[in-house]
């Protein structure tokens, strides 16, 4: 079965960080539904989230899907990826998706899509962050769309007039 990304895909020009690749998930077992809607989370903060399967990456950017490309999707899955700033920055999250979600970073909402549709496209959605020093986290809540909808790109790009992030490791 094929992933599907069409290419070749014009990506931001600015200085941005690798998509992020460690991922965790958490199938919430709810059904399809507005995804845009879901409070955030908080209790579920403290679970242990096993790690979602690693995706191939192609040269231009690497999606994060909650089940393997060969198993079902089905219903809501809870999404979360960490990483690490020297500096507080101003930025931008920097997504691409084929379904609808929401994402918080370090609790807050910043950006939520109940119209995006196949294919990924990277960096087609942004929203304006602001990262903090030291550890964040990015949490997505994902609708499969009863497997219709197959995973999400993330990446941090320099929100202007910043031309350049502090270090970032994801």
């Amino acid at each position: 079965m094929a992933v599907p990304f069409f290419g070749p895909v014009a990506l931001a020009e600015k200085i941005a960080t690798p998509f992020l690749t460690k991922w965790e998930v958490l199938p919430i077992g709810a059904k399809a539904g507005d995804v845009t809607r879901l409070a955030y989370p908080a209790k579920l903060m403290r679970k242990r989230w096993p790690a979602a399967p690693k995706q191939p990456c192609t040269g231009l950017s690497c999606m994060a899907m909650p089940t393997r490309d060969t198993e079902p999707r089905t219903g809501i899955y809870l999404m979360r990826s960490r990483f690490r700033c020297t500096g507080r920055a101003l930025a931008q999250l920097s997504l691409g998706a084929d379904s609808p979600l929401q994402v918080w970073l370090n609790g807050r909402p910043v950006y939520r899509n109940a119209r995006a549709t196949n294919p990924v496209l990277p960096d087609l959605y942004t929203a304006p962050v602001v990262l903090r020093p030291g550890s964040n986290a990015v949490v997505i809540a994902f609708d499969s769309r009863e497997g219709r909808g197959w995973g999400f790109t993330v990446r941090l790009i320099p929100r202007p007039p910043a031309r350049l992030l502090p270090k970032v490791t994801v």
